[in-house]
């Protein structure tokens, strides 16, 4: 257990928890992705980018479905807090991909990214249905990606009261051809008590390494934010894309400093 730290996962009176009261809406730099989505750079004064650096996607099954998975890399100085996301895909007519009444739905927050981490975050998504009312089969989807919206930035010398959360994910016992599987997760602390779970995210790859596809569990394993380890996991669902390698299956468990609830509404509140 942490110094300072109850036995509750609760921080003791007067001690020094290694986290700050996170700021308000505006109250920190906020930052604006580039016009193509794949970049937030640095607040003035400050050097690099965050950035998606890798995408992959697989559509599944009979067609209804396309899983998306992506690396986000924080490259420069300062923490980016509550960094928003959302994944898009398109068809080869070149029109958005994703059923319209669930485009909403695929929008997240990685909720605190320290200087030079990468967090993996993927996504099934249901694919409008438009075409197949007509004709009985879903269009394909010809390109796939997860756009960044904005972040906050923290100060550079806030840096080290911001938790470090390492994550690592093993194969699971046993699993058959695309079945939904939970895949066993550890997490790594240094915060002195629990924080708040906004779900955990898994990313699939293939034997050669190039990902084919990503997963986002809201609910299944809220004690993944104690401190100082914790073991649970997360779920595949509603299944593993074909052809994924699970030895190489890359997790995030994301873990705010905030404890107000989801679902409120306004720019500062979280969307998971």
């Amino acid at each position: 257990m942490a110094g300072g730290c109850s036995g509750s996962h609760q921080p003791d009176a007067g001690a020094q928890c290694p986290y700050p009261s996170p700021p308000s809406w505006g109250q920190a730099p906020v930052g604006i992705a580039a016009a193509d989505g794949q970049s937030i750079t640095a607040p003035p004064g400050g050097t690099g980018a965050l950035r998606v650096i890798e995408t992959g996607f697989r559509q599944i099954k009979d067609g209804s479905r396309v899983t998306i998975g992506a690396v986000v890399e924080n490259g420069t100085g300062q923490v980016a807090y509550r960094t928003r996301v959302i994944f898009r895909a398109t068809g080869k007519a070149g029109g958005g991909a994703i059923d319209q009444d669930e485009t909403w739905g695929h929008l997240f927050e990685i909720p605190i990214m320290r200087p030079g981490e990468r967090a993996v975050i993927g996504d099934f998504a249901g694919v409008d249905d438009t075409l197949f009312l007509a004709n009985g089969r879903y269009p394909p989807v010809a390109a796939a990606r997860l756009d960044l919206m904005r972040t906050q930035w923290m100060p550079a010398e806030a840096t080290g009261s911001y938790p470090r959360i390492t994550v690592e994910a093993r194969p699971p016992a046993s699993a058959s051809g695309d079945d939904s599987v939970s895949i066993p997760v550890r997490t790594i602390s240094d915060a002195c008590h629990s924080l708040m779970y906004r779900g955990a995210s898994l990313v699939f790859r293939d034997s050669s390494g190039k990902i084919v596809g990503g997963t986002f569990d809201r609910d299944s394993e809220s004690g993944l934010c104690e401190t100082p380890t914790a073991d649970g996991q997360a779920s595949a669902f509603p299944s593993v894309p074909a052809g994924a390698d699970l030895a190489r299956t890359e997790a995030s468990v994301f873990c705010d400093v905030s404890g107000t609830a989801t679902g409120a509404v306004g720019p500062d509140h979280p969307v998971n």
